[in-house]
């Protein structure tokens, strides 16, 4: 394993090109990336990161997924961030929008009250998270892991491209589809793959663990 390290990004990359992840098979045509950094509760540090970090997929992939995490423990400002994070034309004006008169479409309101309904697969995304611990994370070092892919993604270039966020509560890798505005910045069109399902905690009975 060696340390990538990008100047001026506050953007850490940790790449495993041979091992085998829970959640990220490099065998699937890719490699596996680890993007670490505390979780975001602000606005303000949310536009800072967004300013300061390499304008990519993944930097727009990792902002959405810090405002996915954030939801677990402060609805009202992950909200603004997931406006931030998702795509223009995923938003639309309203009186009762979250952020500057903007808020989510309906699409996307589904998705988020699906995982309302079941948290602990929004922290699953966390390496270290798993069920055997309640899928508990540590605030202050957040680790995504993405896998890598060249083949169906989209390019660049072309101002599409997937990007592959892994979770220790499922077999594989989660698809967010991403599109660059006119800013340049990469911003999610959809969150239905990262609002389904996972593996339940594992739950012990008290009396185990006393007697």
């Amino acid at each position: 394993m060696r340390q990538l390290s990008i100047p001026g990004i506050l953007f850490c990359l940790l790449i495993t090109n041979n091992s085998l992840f829970a959640g990220c098979n490099p065998s699937q045509g890719g490699k596996c990336e680890t993007a670490t950094m505390p979780l975001i509760t602000s606005v303000e540090d949310y536009l800072k990161k967004r300013s300061e970090m390499a304008k990519t997929p993944f930097t727009g992939a990792t902002l959405l997924m810090h405002a996915w995490i954030l939801r677990q423990y402060d609805k009202s400002t992950a909200d603004k961030l997931l406006i931030l994070a998702l795509h223009e034309s995923r938003v639309d004006q309203s009186s009762s929008g979250v952020y500057k008169g903007y808020k989510w479409r309906n699409s996307e309101d589904y998705m988020v009250k699906q995982i309302d309904k079941i948290p602990y697969c929004a922290r699953s995304y966390v390496i270290g998270a798993t069920p055997q611990n309640n899928y508990k994370v540590d605030k202050q070092k957040i680790q995504l892991r993405f896998r890598v892919q060249t083949k169906r993604v989209g390019s660049v270039k072309s101002g599409r491209y997937k990007v592959f966020v892994c979770t220790s509560g499922a077999q594989s890798c989660r698809p967010i589809p991403m599109k660059r505005n006119s800013k340049g910045i990469w911003k999610a069109l959809g969150l239905s793959s990262i609002a389904v399902g996972c593996i339940k905690p594992v739950t012990t009975n008290k009396a185990e663990n006393d007697l």
